[in-house]
């Protein structure tokens, strides 16, 4: 009997049975959905840091033109059309880009070959977390049709209402240079710039303007306070209605009363840059009227950043 057992033993076949497999594939199927969410956690958390980072050159570069003008940089320029990622290129190490620019004419008028130097890619305006986009050739211009050009994650603050009414109140604002004694709300208390989402955008109509860094008109990349981050009711200037993506917009029309959110790929926040170079992220359920004080510059608000 004893040399049948170890016989019988001997011709069992080595290796698994198909339950033991199944049971393993099992297993290894619960041990992936566990470690998913944490890898994906994980590589949010990592562009989360870089988003932060970008906010933070584009803080160092603030900083250097104030410390080089005695001012700040205006929102914009109407005459002649300049925008204000052109005014921190040189302080980006993207100096190259201006080369042939001719500071007398606007934007969409410089050479095709300045064009397409200044509306290439410029890593530090964009979120990892967002999608970068282009917004096709000729798309809402007048003036003429210029090449694609990059848009971008980050906007000056044009403070707590509608465009028309930056300059009094916000740090930015059309043709108005603020100096760092006029931001009497403490440098450290006052928002500089701040997050906003890249919407799709093509040559035909209707057009959606949020996140182009290169055109001054309203509603682009000034970004307000009239809304709370990543708030569900609709920008105010020339877009396209997309709740869906996280981009809701209430009209096609805009100009000076246009306004549009802070917005951002980030679960729950937006991050920021305050004007002393320091960077936070501000939940979504911030209180309206701590971030609209954030926005001023000298309305003798006393707040702290959440």
């Amino acid at each position: 009997m004893r040399v049948m057992d170890m016989s019988r033993q001997q011709r069992r076949p080595l290796g698994f049975t198909l339950v033991e497999l199944l049971v393993v594939i099992a297993i290894i199927g619960i041990l992936v959905a566990l470690l998913l969410p944490a890898v994906q956690a994980a590589r949010e958390a990592a562009r989360r840091s870089q988003c932060s980072n970008n906010l933070r050159q584009l803080g160092l570069a603030l900083l250097g033109y104030e410390i080089a003008h005695k001012s700040f940089p205006a929102g914009a320029l109407t005459t002649p059309r300049t925008s204000f990622a052109s005014f921190l290129l040189p302080n980006l190490e993207e100096g190259n880009r201006l080369q042939g620019y001719d500071s007398s004419i606007g934007w969409n008028n410089q050479t095709r070959v300045v064009q397409e130097q200044m509306f290439a890619y410029i890593a530090v305006y964009h979120c990892p977390s967002d999608e970068s986009l282009q917004k096709l050739s000729g798309a809402a211009i007048t003036n003429g049709t210029v090449p694609p050009r990059y848009k971008g994650n980050y906007g000056p603050n044009y403070g707590s209402s509608t465009f028309a009414a930056a300059a009094e109140w916000a740090p930015f604002g059309n043709n108005y240079a603020v100096e760092a004694r006029e931001i009497t709300d403490g440098l450290s208390h006052t928002l500089a710039m701040m997050e906003m989402l890249q919407a799709p955008s093509s040559a035909n109509t209707p057009v959606d303007r949020r996140g182009d860094l290169w055109n001054q008109d309203p509603g682009n990349y000034s970004i307000t306070t009239f809304l709370t981050p990543n708030s569900s009711a609709g920008d105010r200037t020339l877009c396209v209605d997309l709740p869906n993506e996280g981009m809701p917009c209430i009209t096609t029309g805009g100009g000076v009363d246009s306004y549009i959110a802070s917005r951002s790929r980030h679960p729950g926040v937006v991050q920021v840059l305050m004007m002393d170079g320091s960077t936070h992220a501000i939940p979504d359920g911030v209180d309206i009227d701590v971030w609209r004080a954030l926005s001023t510059r000298a309305n003798e608000e006393v707040v702290a950043v959440p």
